[in-house]
């Protein structure tokens, strides 16, 4: 048992699936266990994890070793619901980037905690900002910046969000770079939660179209975004998709 109440009861919710800890619970749990970590007066590291984030942790050895340093990680996307459901019989909810992260937004609104956006284009971010505390009235957003710089040198960009006092920061830098950025800074920011957060800037902008309702209540808004952008997507939806159900049918039938 871990001294960390928080951590304890995150661990209580795991589940083991093709060799990473999974968070088992819904987006109103998910966005307590944050509420908890921003109010614990502790740091920590949140990461969202699909089907693709799993392949790629399987192929990087750094992204994989990074991931297991997160205290917590979630789960989105029909591929890791089949596989919890193949594997261990179990149906993990899916708690989605963009509403789990507009849930996230909504409670620290509620609670007063202050935002930093990082990541994506300036006019992107900015237009992600505007619409955020439009949409959820009260929401603090420490400040933001775009994704444009050096990654590897960035003392001015850490001093810079230091400066603003987040209780949370948002990198959108897409994967691999916003997990090990978050990784390699987390000692020297000093905001309590740090999330990587994808595409999250850009579809909450309007920057990106996101699928019909109907449709994300089916599951299908990778069938979606393939369809509107095939030529960035083909790889990570059809070949990525077709290796992470063959790696878990092979769990299935020969245990790895």
């Amino acid at each position: 048992m871990n001294d960390n109440p928080l951590l304890n009861e995150v661990s209580d919710r795991e589940v083991e699936l093709l060799g990473t800890k999974l968070c088992k619970c819904t987006i109103e749990e998910g966005v307590n266990l944050i509420d908890d970590a921003i109010s614990s007066g502790g740091k920590y590291r949140v990461i969202i994890r699909n089907a693709a984030c799993i392949n790629l942790s399987f192929a990087n050895e750094e992204y994989r070793d990074a991931v297991a340093g997160y205290h917590m990680r979630f789960v989105d996307g029909i591929g890791v619901y089949l596989a919890g459901k193949i594997l261990k019989g179990i149906g993990f909810p899916d708690l989605g980037g963009n509403p789990f992260g507009r849930a996230i937004l909504q409670r620290c609104a509620e609670k007063g905690y202050r935002v930093y956006l990082l990541g994506a284009k300036q006019e992107v971010v900015a237009k992600a900002a505007e619409n955020f505390q439009k949409w959820h009235h009260g929401l603090k957003i420490a400040g933001y910046h775009h994704g444009y710089f050096d990654l590897e040198n960035c003392g001015d960009i850490i001093e810079e969000i230091n400066k603003t006092e987040p209780d949370l920061v948002m990198a959108c830098f897409g994967k691999p770079e916003e997990v090990f950025w978050i990784a390699r800074n987390f000692d020297s920011l000093r905001a309590k939660v740090m999330i990587p957060m994808g595409g999250f800037f850009d579809f909450q902008s309007g920057h990106t179209r996101r699928a019909p309702e109907w449709i994300l209540k089916m599951r299908f808004e990778w069938l979606f975004r393939l369809l509107i952008e095939p030529r960035r997507l083909w790889r990570r939806y059809i070949i990525g998709n077709t290796i992470f159900m063959t790696r878990v049918f092979r769990y299935k039938l020969f245990g790895k």
